[in-house]
């Protein structure tokens, strides 16, 4: 007797009671029978399938061939079955005759050969029926010979058995979900290789659950319900999920490790004592989502209403779509939907009424059919409403040619998120046949909504759009975003969000651990009239794009556009890195027009008359550095903003380094507070600053560094400061000291000098 947790399993070791691994001899003759090849599957004992018929004593069973019975041999199906007087014994016919190595597998339809390797699928959904047996489509052998005339087949599944047994509640049963506590596949594709015995392995996206199927009727308490699953071993145990009729349901967890032998039965009593009653709104499967999904889709908003997600819910591809608008409350309860296939979010929109909460989600991200024009997430394309307490462990890993919106959260979110966590890694790659815009970040893509597509005619605001607002948001996973192709592209990355063009946007008390990078591949990149930008909370808060003449245009419309983004307790410890091939270059009197910008916090902050944009108590200890390896020289790094305009920085710090990535990637612009700055930024209220700028330039190309600012362009000012550091300009230290860092607050040869006051020296 073996205990498992809530349950008593048996593996019983009764040759009649046990599905064993025992032989099945097959014999192979081509000749005769008008060319057709018949092999002889001898079943020489009783207990190794295909169906189950009770023989009347208790936990025996006689085993028989049926009439409908197939096998696959190498590839192909047998035609035609004749079964033995006993039916312990039978003769399979195919078309055609083999050659050795032979590869077979039951049931027939559930296999696929290639090169010596089976594929095997299993079935996310089996059926009970009333005689106590598994179902057949599950039930897989599998057989394998180097030589010809004689096949073994062997068991790939074991067999549970489970027999609820009535308490208060005495519905029939009319479903139970089995899932492994560690995620373990239990349906979907697998690959079976023969090596001195089989091995089954799961192929990526293979279901973590199966269900069994009881009918409209249900299975009496009392019955046998036999789930077919994957033989081996299920260390952190199981979960079942049963539900009766009646709506009642019951979860049991059993979290002891578990090893499914071969061919093995493994008996489950316990009684059925239901915690709660199913309302018409609770998701317990994926079917239930299915159905919720098809109701927001046709129109249903569930506003006032709550739905519960009542169980850990896996697929091997994508969840239905919610492609409408969600009004109501979407309460995960903390359990986690898991899509290992993923290509669009849960909803099209959460609307301005409509909650999603405590809710994780995992599996994978691999391509994006919502198009870069709709924007790509696990939770939501657009968020106006309220999305708290989720978790992101889905990690996204994508290629495409055209414009790319991404956030792991919500595309692009005009409401609230709150409290919402990426642990997943984000790696995307653009391969362009033609100009495109590329934006993403750990939480959301855009921190507002928008109208239209990703073109750049149609990727605008209106008045209709609304800000977003990010309280206490984390991102854990590294970001990573390449350019492939050949076409100039502009971007923003950042670890909470990419890109904000639009005023009322705020950041609050969010932090970032991930490394971000936005990098061009060295020998495709083509020169780049968009300019990159890349931030440790926000890549980008700048115009888009506008296809007006000028270059500015692309940062900042001509000094049309300014936004007030507020970053208030926010703060980074990942590594920012910006390596981009763009033309142009930093100059001391540059507009700021195609400057790549990386900064701690943000890369590049445009504000413009009473629309300031505020960084408020931030801090960064991740290193920013980045850079080109050809004779431009178009990089501007800051320890919290790469390039700004019209900026209040007050009571922040900085403590990381600011670099070239080597000395071979040449930047134009390096500061520990801002890079590259056009006009009227001030940094005040107390602020520390410690950073250690090493930069390399191009042979001509200038450099512009400074322990606060690399260049202004018009005026700054830096006051209540405390500075301590040091400057390397192309391998030379610049000497700064206690006595005589006043003069390296900017560079010598900016266009402008601050106006300073109250600046101390801090070792």
């Amino acid at each position: 007797m073996k205990r498992l947790g809530f349950l008593i399993m048996t593996a019983a070791v009764l040759p009649m009671t046990v599905l064993s691994c025992q032989k099945q001899e097959l014999t192979g003759d081509s000749s005769g029978n008008d060319g057709r090849f018949t092999i002889k599957a001898f079943l020489d004992s009783p207990d190794t399938r295909t169906s189950m018929t009770p023989s009347g004593e208790e936990g025996k069973y006689s085993v028989f061939w049926n009439e409908e019975d197939r096998i696959n041999l190498n590839g192909s199906i047998s035609e035609s079955i004749s079964i033995q007087e006993d039916r312990r014994a039978a003769e399979f016919t195919f078309l055609q005759a083999f050659e050795a190595p032979l590869y077979a597998a039951y049931p027939a339809n559930a296999a696929a050969y290639d090169a010596g390797m089976l594929t095997v699928d299993l079935p996310s959904v089996q059926t009970w029926t009333e005689s106590d047996q598994f179902d057949p489509s599950a039930a897989v052998m599998l057989a394998y010979s180097a030589e010809q005339g004689t096949l073994h087949f062997t068991h790939a599944m074991a067999y549970l058995r489970i027999m609820l047994s009535a308490s208060a509640d005495n519905h029939n049963i009319a479903t139970v979900v089995l899932a492994a506590n560690d995620s373990k596949p239990l349906s979907g594709q697998f690959t079976a290789a023969y090596a001195d015995g089989w091995t089954m392995t799961a192929a990526e996206g293979s279901g973590a659950s199966v269900e069994l199927d009881c009918g409209e009727t249900g299975a009496p308490l009392g019955s046998r319900m036999v789930i077919a699953i994957p033989a081996g071993e299920y260390a952190s145990g199981l979960n079942l999920l049963i539900m009766d009729v009646n709506g009642d349901w019951q979860i049991k967890k059993a979290v002891n490790s578990f090893s499914a032998k071969a061919g093995g039965i493994y008996d489950m009593d316990f009684p059925f004592e239901p915690e709660g009653k199913a309302t018409e709104n609770d998701i317990f499967s994926v079917s239930d989502w299915d159905a919720f999904a098809r109701k927001v889709a046709d129109g249903e908003t569930f506003e006032g209403q709550t739905v519960n997600l009542m169980a850990d819910l896996t697929v091997p591809g994508y969840f239905s779509y919610a492609s409408g608008t969600f009004q109501g409350t979407f309460n995960g309860n903390g359990k986690t939907m898991t899509a290992n296939g993923n290509q669009w979010p849960m909803f099209d929109t959460v609307g301005e009424n409509g909650v999603v909460k405590d809710l994780n989600f995992a599996g994978k991200f691999t391509r994006f059919a919502n198009s870069a024009s709709a924007g790509n997430a696990v939770i939501a394309k657009i968020n106006k409403g309220t999305i708290s307490d989720v978790t992101n462990y889905s990690d996204t890993e994508y290629t495409g040619t055209t414009s790319l919106v991404f956030g792991s959260i919500a595309a692009q979110n005009g409401g609230t998120i709150e409290r919402c966590i990426n642990y997943g890694d984000i790696t995307v790659t653009q391969d362009a046949a033609s100009s495109a815009g590329y934006y993403g970040g750990g939480i959301s893509a855009i921190g507002h909504t928008v109208t239209g597509g990703a073109l750049p005619t149609a990727l605008d605001i209106d008045d209709s759009c609304t800000p977003g607002i990010f309280i206490d948001c984390e991102n854990h996973g590294n970001i990573k975003a390449d350019c492939a192709g050949a076409a100039p592209i502009r971007s923003g990355f950042g670890g909470i969000c990419g890109i904000v063009y639009m005023n009322g946007v705020k950041f609050t008390g969010c932090r970032n651990y991930g490394d971000v990078s936005r990098t061009d591949d060295p020998v495709q990149a083509a020169t780049n009239n968009g300019a990159a930008s890349v931030g440790g909370i926000l890549g980008r808060s700048a115009a888009w794009y506008t296809s007006g003449t000028g270059d500015s245009k692309a940062i900042d419309n001509g000094d049309v556009n300014g936004f007030d983004t507020v970053y208030e307790k926010c703060a980074n410890e990942g590594v920012i890195q910006l390596t981009c091939r763009h033309s142009g270059g930093v100059t001391a009197n540059a507009t700021g027009a195609r400057i790549d910008a990386a900064g701690g916090i943000v890369g590049h902050a445009i504000g413009k008359g009473e629309n300031v944009q505020k960084l408020i108590n931030c801090t960064n200890t991740g290193a920013v550095t980045g850079g080109w390896t050809t004779n431009v020289n178009t990089a501007s790094l800051g320890g919290l903003a790469g390039l700004a305009t019209v900026a209040e920085i007050t009571g922040c710090t900085v403590d990381c380094d600011v670099k070239s990535v080597d000395k071979t990637y040449h930047i134009g612009a390096a500061g520990g507070v801002v890079g590259f700055v056009r006009d009227n930024v001030t940094v005040s209220g107390n602020c520390t600053v410690s950073v250690a700028v090493d930069a390399w330039t191009d042979t001509g190309k200038p450099l512009l560094t400074g322990l606060v600012f690399g260049n202004i362009v018009t005026s700054a000012s830096a006051s209540d400061i405390s500075v301590s550091g040091s400057i390397s300009e192309d391998g030379a230290d610049l000497g700064v000291t206690a006595e005589n860092f006043q003069s390296f607050i900017t560079d010598s040869a900016s266009n402008a000098q601050p106006q300073t006051s109250n600046l101390t020296w801090n070792e």
